[in-house]
């Protein structure tokens, strides 16, 4: 595969790179692979599993998780430079690991833990292993690959690109598991898009692209989203335009404007839901929250286990779905999720894990190093956003609990003095890992 610098010489892309991109998109889908979808996507179209899904979908996770042990192993010595910096992260991975010393059903915690903490690995690896611009190029390349594929299923194969649920038949979900999947992938795509910060035409028309997806996707909660983040871009960008003596009260202002806009949000939350289309039960998740607050309490401190309480018809989550009128596969809150499965201690690490992410982007600010930040600021924010009403850090085969890890491994950026430059990029311009870690630090 070639692509083309911005000073026009052509280089080949890695095969680490590659393979990057596939685990990136697998991630992405959740793993739903057209024609080999997991449980969750066939309960909710109403369909049944193949002998096909059932073994294509345990062979294609061999091949993706088996990758992603190979190529942190090759890297393993950067990989453990990385890690202290990331100390909650690294044991709220070991807390998911753990709960299956006292999970619900631990058969199958064991088999989606490993997953979960290969998940992050991958993150760290992918942080360590390629300065930022390469990260985005890789993360462009998967973003457009999933957006024309979406293009293609939801007309040619609308069986499978249609989200057939009650309610939303015309709306698109693609290649993914359903429509506010596609929403959120493509609120990331555009995070991708204006983190690069190149325009022409082809990135125009790209974005347009995403757009049309998002659109498309009929998922408000994104649409929201996305307007979030282009104006947290735009604000971003006047930020770093302005001279640095200035920008501390720039900064304040622009604080003081998100507080009373959040305020605002808040007083007419009736009136702006009804614009969207969603009453004031937020789509039954109101409901949901009700009906898995009492589980919550019933393991407070530990949770039931990584994966152990929802399982579809049978466990306890059952009862959730039975209290509610439909089948529910999580509880549409990421913060309450989190404590449902992993216990007030997993809580807390996220917290404590994302609280410091959030210092060391203050005080980079603080220090006027905004050089590439705009990438890892917007994770913080999708992720944080999105844990309101999506379960986004614990789902698994997910992409955003890789996407956090990578965040909170470049914000902490003293971790590596060099890169280690493969065999295959022998014919490149060699470039120095110190000045990615530079910026980021």
């Amino acid at each position: 595969m070639l692509i083309r610098r911005s000073g026009g010489t052509e280089f080949r892309f890695c095969p680490e790179e590659m393979i990057s991109v596939l685990v990136i998109m697998f991630f992405a889908v959740q793993g739903a692979i057209v024609g080999i979808a997991p449980h969750v996507a066939l309960a909710t179209n109403l369909a049944a599993p193949t002998r096909l899904m059932k073994v294509g979908g345990i062979a294609s996770q061999a091949l993706i998780y088996g990758a992603i042990v190979i190529l942190c192993a090759r890297r393993w010595r950067l990989l453990s430079r990385a890690l202290p910096g990331i100390p909650f992260a690294l044991l709220l991975g070991g807390w998911v690991l753990c709960s299956t010393l006292w999970s619900a059903d631990p058969l199958l915690t064991a088999r989606r833990a490993p997953e979960f903490a290969l998940a992050g690995m991958f993150g760290v690896y992918l942080t360590v292993r390629f300065p930022i611009e390469r990260q985005l190029r890789v993360f462009w390349w998967a973003m457009v690959l999933l957006a024309i594929g979406t293009v293609m299923v939801a007309y040619w194969l609308p069986s499978y690109g249609l989200d057939l649920s009650a309610g939303h038949l015309t709306d698109w979900k693609g290649v993914f598991t359903q429509k506010n999947a596609c929403g959120r992938i493509m609120v990331l795509a555009t995070a991708v898009l204006l983190a690069r910060r190149r325009w022409g035409w082809k990135q125009l028309a790209v974005g347009a692209l995403f757009l049309l997806v998002l659109v498309k996707s009929g998922s408000r909660g994104a649409w929201a989203l996305e307007a979030v983040l282009l104006l947290g871009a735009g604000m971003f960008f006047l930020l770093r335009s302005c001279e640095r003596r200035i920008r501390g009260a720039l900064f304040a202002l622009m604080a003081v404007l998100v507080t009373a806009g959040g305020v605002m949000v808040f007083l007419f939350r009736g009136v702006l839901l009804e614009m969207m289309g969603r009453n004031a039960a937020l789509s039954g998740r109101v409901e949901i929250w009700r009906a898995v607050w009492p589980f919550v309490m019933q393991k407070p401190w530990l949770g039931w286990g990584y994966e152990a309480f929802w399982r579809g018809w049978t466990g306890p989550s059952f009862q959730v779905s039975a209290a509610v009128h439909f089948l529910v596969f999580h509880a549409h809150n990421g913060y309450l999720d989190l404590w449902l499965q992993t216990g007030i201690v997993g809580l807390g690490l996220f917290a404590a894990a994302y609280g410091r992410a959030w210092l060391q982007v203050w005080r980079r600010m603080r220090r006027g190093q905004l050089a590439d930040l705009l990438w890892p600021l917007s994770v913080l924010v999708i992720v944080g956003l999105y844990g309101v009403d999506e379960n986004t850090v614990l789902v698994p085969n997910g992409v955003f609990w890789m996407l956090f890890v990578m965040a909170a491994v470049w914000l902490e950026g003293a971790w590596v003095r060099c890169r280690v430059v493969a065999p295959e990029e022998a014919g490149e311009t060699a470039l120095s890992y110190a000045e990615s870690a530079a910026a980021a630090g």
